[in-house]
């Protein structure tokens, strides 16, 4: 199940790398032509009026999720991941609608333990792909824009619905997103929170002792280059 996931991601890195190839030759050539600063499909910066095609980015992330043992007490368990980011988005100023995949790997895990061993069999890997809608309230809703300060005044919030592993754990995960575009860049600053639902999957390491987590909670921080 993993080595499909990681398969799965690297064929959209892939994918995202010929696509930037493809526009970017065309870029280059009007520019030896010319011999004249021009803005193409790579170097036009990601503004609040659009910003669409591929992107990759990198972000860092937490989990907490609950753990239920004997169906009769509630344990915590936390991890602190670093990963990566793919995906596609159309973005026209007032509707952001777009495809997301994430793959992150656990660089720090506290699973709760009975007698010095640990309860729950350790999951490094998650991994989430959805879609995701969003774009300016104050467009969407026909409102005065808030007068907001910095990066926050460029912010386009989006709602993310997809499925997610982690592990052994299979579910779906709903959530929201903002994403603050850099000035003059095709970079944005990301932060998502996901909710994840797993239903009851028995994660115990310690034979005899059921541990299940039913859900979990994430929230990441991170940036994207936009192509």
């Amino acid at each position: 199940m993993k080595s499909k996931f990681v398969v799965g991601f690297f064929l959209v890195l892939a994918l995202a790398l010929v696509s930037f190839a493809v526009f970017a030759a065309p870029a280059r050539a009007a520019d030896i032509s010319t011999k004249a600063p021009t803005y193409g499909l790579i170097n036009a910066p990601c503004t609040m009026s659009g910003c669409s095609g591929f992107f990759l980015g990198a972000e860092v992330s937490g989990a907490g999720s609950g753990v239920g043992v004997l169906n009769a007490a509630d344990l915590s368990a936390t991890s602190a991941y670093m990963g990566a980011t793919a995906g596609y988005q159309f973005y026209n100023g007032v509707y952001w609608l777009g495809v997301k995949g994430s793959f992150d790997y656990a660089v720090s895990q506290q699973n709760p333990n009975i007698g010095g061993k640990t309860l729950t069999s350790s999951n490094k890997f998650f991994a989430f792909e959805g879609i995701e809608v969003g774009g300016p309230l104050a467009t969407l809703l026909g409102i005065a824009a808030l007068a907001l300060p910095g990066p926050m005044a460029s912010a386009v919030p989006t709602v993310l619905v997809g499925a997610c592993q982690n592990g052994a754990l299979n579910g779906y995960c709903v959530g929201a997103g903002a994403h603050f575009f850099i000035p003059q860049s095709r970079f944005t600053i990301d932060v998502t929170y996901l909710n994840a639902q797993y239903g009851s999957t028995n994660v115990s390491a310690i034979p005899g002792v059921p541990a299940t987590i039913s859900t979990e909670n994430r929230g990441s921080f991170g940036f994207s280059y936009h192509f």
